[in-house]
């Protein structure tokens, strides 16, 4: 699992956390973004430190689309996505419609 990995590689516990995707999510199937997410999302669930998340990227992969339907902006969009994951908004901005998404999440 991918959280096994980075602690091993020095991911720790108790110290506060960022994840950062910059456009990384165009480049990776649907279900490769869906693991990644729900893995980094269960990151804070077990331990006491508080992660945070931030994404310049396109969401589409796991369900927050551009355009339709209407009047649903990009920012609720993606806001209820996160809150079936446990996390909420800090900050959201998105261009082209939705297609990119500025978010920080916690």
């Amino acid at each position: 699992p991918l959280l096994d990995c980075l602690r091993a590689n020095g991911l720790r516990d108790d110290i506060p956390t960022m994840f950062i995707s910059e456009a990384v999510f165009f480049y990776l199937i649907p279900d490769a973004v869906k693991m990644i997410m729900s893995e980094l999302f269960l990151f804070n669930k077990d331990v006491a430190a508080e992660a945070r998340y931030c994404f310049t990227d396109n969401l589409s992969k796991v369900g927050v689309t551009p355009g339709p339907p209407m009047p649903i902006s990009p920012r609720q969009k993606c806001e209820k996505w996160l809150n079936e994951n446990d996390k909420e908004i800090v900050s959201h901005d998105a261009i082209w419609g939705g297609a990119i998404h500025f978010v920080h999440a916690k």
